[in-house]
């Protein structure tokens, strides 16, 4: 037991002082380059301002108010009797499901969230959901990615089959399989008889609701603003890097920040096919950004982003594979 102490302080220690570093090495970087600063810090806000958040605002304000006066009921009646032949999914869970593949990152972490914080499911259906509807919303891949990038919308509809068949497979191998086994690396998933007792009853609506779903809308899409404007600058020191061999930049932007990693992904003098598996890839992770945004939206709900991690993982490896199949068989 002490052994097990003094590894995870170890650990606590290490992470911390890695942080550290890299934010001091982060904003000698921005003394040093401002103009590489700025032109990521511009992007980054651009593309909060323009799309994000005009879609993701009006979505999470009218999402929380339907996981508070659950009307998710009506919705999950008609989607229970599908879901249920495929995923173990309770009825209010299916809602998660809905909101998340129409509206993407990080809506369908952050609606997991609330049906959890509200006890309108349990934990482990909550983690599971997490990994399986937080993806790259339809329009996302089917406009900016295929038709804009790879100049190739016909490639669309395999794309979005590649992703969240990857990201279906990776939330049941970790449902079947990890959820399960006891681990030093990965946090117990364990909740309390309290916090798993659920809620059944439907509260009456109050303005007083209204009021907390527009301030926690306004706090998660202020917060996701400003993991994007982070990440993006750090993306734009790394395409700006002056190194003699630059293909593999493109790569490490995307596992930063995918916006930007598919944008330059496609610019690669490489065939389609191959930039269709690499921005498979890059897409099913959805970046360090996306992780920070979902850690973000998750935290203090009992939710474990080190096993979204795992599941994110598992999902790029899957995506890859499905990916590589679609280019050599159809």
């Amino acid at each position: 037991m002490k052994a097990d102490l003094s590894s995870y302080a170890n650990r606590t220690r290490f992470k911390n002082r890695l942080i550290k570093i890299s934010l001091l090495l982060l904003l000698i970087l921005i003394l040093l380059f401002p103009s590489e600063a700025f032109a990521g810090a511009r992007n980054g806000l651009l593309l909060w301002w323009d799309t994000l958040l005009p879609t993701l605002l009006p979505f999470m304000i009218i999402s929380n108010l339907i996981v508070k006066l659950r009307i998710t009921k009506l919705l999950s009646t008609l989607l229970y009797p599908i879901f249920r032949w495929f995923i173990p999914i309770s009825r209010d869970g299916c809602y998660s499901v809905f909101i998340g593949f129409l509206a993407g990152y990080p809506v369908g972490a952050k609606t997991t969230a609330d049906l959890r914080q509200n006890r309108v499911i349990c934990t482990k259906e909550a983690q599971m959901l997490c990994a399986f509807c937080n993806n790259a919303s339809p329009m996302f891949v089917l406009s900016y990615i295929t038709a804009i990038q790879l100049s190739s919308p016909k490639l669309g509809v395999p794309l979005l089959i590649i992703l969240y068949l990857s990201s279906y497979l990776s939330a049941m191998i970790w449902y079947k399989f990890i959820s399960k086994k006891d681990s030093t690396i990965l946090p117990r998933l364990k909740a309390t008889a309290t916090e798993d007792k659920l809620v059944t009853t439907s509260p009456k609506f109050e303005f007083t609701m209204l009021d907390e779903a527009i301030l926690s809308a306004f706090e998660v899409v202020t917060k996701v603003g400003g993991y994007i404007v982070l990440f993006s600058v750090l993306a734009s020191f790394i395409t700006n890097l002056p190194v003699p061999y630059k293909t593999p930049i493109p790569y490490i932007t995307g596992v930063i920040e995918i916006t930007t990693g598919i944008h330059n992904i496609s610019c690669l003098p490489i065939s389609t096919d191959m930039k269709l598996v690499s921005i498979a890839a890059i897409t099913a992770f959805g970046g360090l950004s996306g992780f920070a945004q979902t850690k973000s939206v998750i935290s203090g709900c009992n939710l474990s982003s080190a096993h979204y991690l795992i599941c994110k993982i598992i999902s790029t490896g899957i995506a890859i594979v499905l990916a590589l199949g679609y280019v050599f068989f159809f």
